[in-house]
């Protein structure tokens, strides 16, 4: 799993402290218990994403479904939620506590668990790397013998940080992480517009099929019905290949993955993780009506329409805040709609004041930084504004702020956004005439003293794509699903074979 030279690194483990009260180390007037990291670690937040929780001291409480660091001396503001599993413990206590242990077999992982004197408890699993081996069981929570046995390992430790690598793929001991570029036919391109979203430790794919069937072809629903729009199909990457959803098999050029039963969209749908599930919003088989429906890691709930929210082409989803946002055009209008949810339903659309698009948005966040607070919004200008600009929008949490257009990119589609680890986003978009496909950074510039801005425009490998694509940052590497030709194509790279200047 790791380079060889990593082992000995990792051997050497370094205290880490936790306690309750003063007599411990936590602070008189708190009462919460803490726990110190000598080291940084990576742990996933309730949305599925990688969260760093650098060196330091951290209050530690549980909230709903989820642990909550704060940082000693800091505000809420500042909190990071980890993603945590609920069961029961059989550790002995007279008030709550912060338990942590590595692992014996995988010493680079750490288990944060906060756990109550009725018996009950949560836990979370941190890494070094951001890798996290498959088949972990929990030490303290609902694995008891595996509680047993690791709390009679000597010593709570932390692991010692060896080079830091985000999240990269399953590779033979030894090598480094291998983003390639590879390439790898996956289907027909029949399937539109895909949606791509990291969720469960997989990489999950959703397509539309909105061409009419070839000519002398039928295609008939279960009732008889003559149809020309096939259900969506959702597909899921793992260990390197492409499997249909619910462990039907699929892909690796063969024909699709599973038919989501039920669920048609005349466009592309969006995908966003967040409490733990996959959102998707889409269009309706024939109407401007928006859906909404999720999935566990075992099945899609039967989808929703959103009272009262319309759009003509697809919606722009993404996790920000402990909220999902969706901005869409209006139902015949070229306006952009912002509304909100934050887990109990959507908020009334509001029209975002002086945006038009005559595209689909594409919606993005920053990881770290001054721009973390914000959720960012790229646009295709109307034609009777700047014709084929690209434009940049801000969203404090209470307003948009004035729109911004992005020097140099031109496009005749959709544009994408993707974060970019560890303090930015790319954006990926087709060309102003053309189907080569194009990427541009949002960050940190080093050749301008890390001033943060759009820069380094660059062809993407060369490729080509006949509609917009999907992207994703995947254990390390960047995923994109296109439509290349009459095919589906899946290509992984990383930032420096993109962004050469960029390391």
């Amino acid at each position: 799993m790791f380079p060889t030279s990593w082992y000995p690194k990792l051997a050497v483990v370094m205290l880490l402290m936790v306690g309750w009260g003063s007599s411990l180390g936590i602070a008189q007037e708190s009462s919460l218990p803490t726990v110190e990291f000598p080291s940084s670690l990576h742990f996933l937040t309730p949305a599925g994403d990688d969260v760093e929780v650098r060196v330091g001291t951290y209050q530690v409480e549980a909230v709903e479904s989820w642990l909550k660091l704060v940082p000693e001396g800091g505000n809420a503001s500042e909190a990071v939620l980890l993603e945590a599993s609920k069961g029961l413990h059989e550790e002995n206590m007279t008030e709550p506590e912060v338990r942590t242990v590595s692992d014996p077999d995988h010493p680079e992982v750490l288990y944060l668990a906060f756990l109550m004197p009725d018996g009950n408890g949560m836990e979370a699993v941190g890494t070094v790397s951001g890798i996290r081996p498959r088949g972990l069981n929990l030490a303290f929570v609902g694995r008891t013998s595996q509680s047993k046995a690791l709390a009679a390992a000597k010593g709570m430790h932390a692991p010692k940080p060896g080079p830091q690598t985000q999240a990269p793929p399953p590779r033979p001991q030894g090598k480094p992480v291998d983003c390639g570029p590879y390439q790898k036919v996956i289907g027909e391109a029949t399937r539109h517009s895909p949606a791509l979203a990291v969720f469960q430790n997989e990489l999950h794919l959703v397509t539309s099929d909105t061409d009419p069937p070839p000519t002398g072809i039928k295609k008939f629903t279960m009732s008889g019905q003559l149809r020309n729009v096939s259900p969506l199909e959702h597909w899921i990457y793992s260990n390197g290949r492409w499997d249909g959803g619910n462990g039907e098999k699929g892909g690796n050029g063969e024909k699709g993955g599973k038919e989501i039963q039920g669920q048609y969209s005349k466009t592309h749908v969006a995908l966003a993780t967040f409490q733990n599930r996959i959102h998707m919003v889409h269009l309706g088989k024939s109407e401007n009506d928006i859906w909404h429906s999720t999935f566990d890691g075992r099945r899609w709930t039967t989808n929703v329409k959103i009272p009262g929210q319309k759009s003509k082409t697809a919606p722009a989803l993404v996790a920000w805040n402990n909220q999902l946002h969706m901005v869409h055009q209006g139902d015949s209008s070229n306006k952009l709609w912002h509304s909100m949810n934050s887990g109990n339903g959507w908020t009334v659309n509001v029209r975002i004041p002086g945006r038009t698009s005559d595209h689909p948005p594409a919606l993005g966040r920053v990881p770290n930084g001054p721009f973390k607070s914000r959720l960012h919004m790229v646009y295709k200008a109307d034609a009777n504004i700047e014709p084929q600009s690209l434009w940049h929008a801000q969203f404090d949490g209470l307003q948009w702020l004035r729109s911004a257009m992005i020097r140099g990119p031109l496009t005749k589609a959709a544009p994408t956004l993707v974060t970019s680890y560890p303090d930015g986003m790319h954006l990926i978009h087709l060309g102003k005439s053309s189907n080569d496909l194009w990427h541009m950074l949002f960050g940190p510039n080093k050749a301008k003293g890390n001033k943060i801005e759009w820069f380094d425009e660059r062809r993407l490998l060369s490729e080509t794509s006949e509609a917009p694509v999907g992207v994703a940052l995947f254990q390390g590497c960047y995923h994109m699903v296109s439509n290349k030709g009459d095919k589906l194509v899946h290509t992984t790279f990383a930032t420096p074979q993109v962004h050469p200047n960029v390391r």
